[in-house]
């Protein structure tokens, strides 16, 4: 049956405001199969019940005047059995509930559990009937038994369903035990909700993550909770509410603390069992530790691209075919390019100067694993090349192999050695020079002069003849050993003038030109400014020998007469000029090694000892016009020594 169980079809007079509590009585009337009737006054009362018969009339006790009320119904039904239900309120006061007590049957507390509402309203309603059929037909009674027999009946079906009932409460609240107990335990922050997003089950882990601590939640709205929770929030549950399913890799949510949680979420509903949306299903995941590993990662990209870039080598990166990933502007720098010039590059082959030097650093790379300060030669962008020291190690980056190459432009180092090199070159021609001099000069001028004291000797031995002026031998040879002696002094002045050691520069340079003036008539003069007191031996050395070179220079190929020696001073500079009257040359079209010259002196050692002294020589000639030799020296001691040292 239609939910009526044991009661006749009847109807029932309900006397209820337009309120919530009406509104359940007329639904649970209407699922036990009865008729209801509603009204909301006492005149509608009136009019309705004169015409017709309710064996029972339900009123609400918050209607005025609801005690009257109850009287004037069992009037106006006229001695017809009518069950009169007063419903009450959790708040109704006692003396209140007494009066209505006086006009009614029955006062009851309407459940708000649709089901015990409906087993409250089938004991009204048996109620009712056994009333009713006391009084049917004309007052006619139905038989004992039969009315015990549908008693009995409905006293059994109403104990099946209060047992019906009872062992389904049982399985929910079972159900919902279970539930609670794996939601709290599931190793994930979730949350279950009602539609009005009060909490139903939320998991340990949800308590832990969003600071919870040991709060009882569940019942409690999720707003009430989290008061700030954003208004994106709050729509996004509404759209679930509404049947949406959304999801997201990646959130920010700040908590009540302060605290800020990184969280990876889904938001479903879920359903009841007429397919109906019950609430909403939030499961979240605490993505912080993901989210600082990934901030670490990046200040540590961040910080290694920045020591890749700015480290003052050059840094690259290829993989194992030579194909380039990577380089800094270091590696761009020594070879003249910029980075928009390197788009076209895209093997490391194309770097190197001489495939040969790729060869050798990749085989022994290989075979070693790695290349430690390997010298090659890379391109320039202009056709040249410049030296690099080359390192290589093989890494592996994303699970790659990679080669990882650090160069450092050596370019200054490999003109330096070079120079080095060329300058020892020099010094040791320079020496040999000096000694080919020494020893010509030797030959020609001692040398000469004791063969000839010698063979004056021989003469002596033979009688001691007169010699052509007249003179006698030993005359003749003691003259020529007194030349002998003048002719060493000069050589030994040459190599090393005691005078500049005993009496300084300018003694040592007077000596100088007065020598050359005795022994070759040209007449050297020499002028010179206020110098000061001391200076540097190394300065005096690298002036005396330039100008010693320059006297020798106008004594052999000049043809002067008269020869200028001067030095002066300009600030902290020494200018020195040789100048002579001689037949003069065109510097540009003169070879620094003239032939009857020794070769390495002459202008170019000049020029040499000039530029290591830090300073400049500067020829100024032309042809019958002479020829002035222009040094210019700065006076520290570190370009002297230089000087003197070749």
């Amino acid at each position: 049956m239609a939910g009526g169980r044991g009661a006749q079809d009847m109807n029932v007079l309900l006397v209820e405001p337009q309120d919530t509590a009406g509104t359940r009585l007329s639904a649970s009337l209407d699922r036990l199969g009865h008729r209801a009737r509603r009204v909301q006054d006492a005149s509608s009362v009136r009019r309705v019940i004169e015409g017709e018969r309710f064996p029972l009339a339900i009123i609400g006790a918050g209607l005025p005047g609801a005690s009257s009320i109850c009287s004037e119904i069992r009037t106006l039904q006229n001695g017809h059995a009518t069950v009169v239900a007063c419903r009450i309120e959790s708040g109704t006061p006692p003396h209140e509930a007494g009066s209505l007590a006086g006009g009614a049957d029955v006062l009851f507390l309407a459940s708000e559990d649709p089901a015990r509402l409906d087993m409250q309203l089938r004991g009204l309603l048996l109620q009712a009937e056994s009333n009713s059929t006391s009084a049917h037909g004309s007052g006619a009674h139905l038989p004992v038994s039969d009315r015990i027999s549908r008693l009995e009946e409905a006293i059994t079906e109403l104990a099946a369903e209060i047992v019906e009932r009872r062992d389904a409460e049982a399985a929910l609240r079972n159900q919902k035990r279970l539930l609670q107990i794996m939601v709290e335990n599931v190793p994930a922050s979730v949350a279950m909700f009602d539609r009005n997003m009060c909490y139903l089950a939320v998991s340990k882990r949800w308590m832990t993550d969003y600071h919870l601590g040991e709060r009882h939640i569940l019942g409690l709205c999720h707003y009430d909770v989290f008061p700030k929770v954003a208004t994106a929030f709050r729509e996004r549950h509404l759209r679930c509410l509404a049947g949406a399913i959304e999801k997201g890799d990646e959130e920010r949510f700040v908590l009540e603390d302060g605290a800020e949680i990184w969280e990876r979420w889904e938001v479903r509903p879920w359903h009841e069992a007429d397919g109906g949306v019950g609430g909403i299903i939030i499961f979240t995941e605490n993505i912080n530790a993901r989210k600082k590993a990934e901030q670490e990662l990046k200040e540590s990209a961040m910080l290694y691209r920045a020591l890749f870039d700015n480290v003052p080598v050059g840094l690259g990166l290829a993989d194992m075919n030579g194909n380039l990933i990577a380089f800094n502007d270091f590696m761009l720098a020594p070879g003249g390019y910029a980075r928009e010039d390197v788009q076209t590059i895209r093997k490391v082959e194309q770097l190197y100067y001489d495939p040969a030097d790729r060869d050798a650093a990749l085989a022994l790379a290989r075979k070693q694993g790695y290349l430690d300060r390997f010298e090659v030669r890379f391109k320039r962008k202009d056709g040249g090349y410049y030296w690099a020291l080359m390192s290589l190690k093989a890494i592996a980056i994303k699970g790659q192999r990679c080669w990882q190459a650090m160069c450092e432009d050596i370019s200054e180092r490999k003109r330096a050695e070079a120079y080095v090199h060329a300058l020892s070159q020099r010094v040791l021609t320079v020496q040999e020079d000096e000694r080919r001099r020494v020893a010509r000069e030797l030959h020609d001028g001692v040398n000469q002069l004791l063969s000839a004291a010698k063979f004056h000797l021989l003469r002596m031995g033979g009688g001691g003849k007169k010699g052509a002026q007249g003179r006698s031998e030993p005359r003749e040879v003691q003259d020529l050993l007194e030349q002998a002696i003048q002719e060493v002094r000069r050589i030994a002045q040459n190599l090393r003038p005691a005078v500049l050691d005993d009496l300084g520069l300018l003694a040592a340079v007077r000596s100088t030109c007065d020598e050359m003036s005795r022994r070759t008539g040209i007449e050297v003069a020499f002028e010179c400014a206020r110098l000061p007191k001391k200076l540097s031996h190394d300065l005096e050395m690298a002036i005396f020998r330039i100008v010693q070179e320059a006297l020798a220079n106008a004594e052999k190929h000049s043809g002067a007469r008269h020869v200028l020696v001067k030095i002066g001073r300009t600030g902290q500079r020494f200018d020195l000029s040789v100048k002579d009257d001689g037949r003069g040359f065109e510097p540009r079209s003169v070879k620094v090694v003239r032939k009857g010259s020794e070769p390495g002196l002459g202008l170019e050692h000049m020029a040499e000892r000039a530029r290591l002294a830090g300073g400049t020589l500067e020829i100024r000639s032309a042809r019958s016009s002479g020829t002035e030799v222009l040094a210019r020296l700065p006076n520290t001691a570190k370009g002297a020594r230089k000087a003197a040292a070749t």
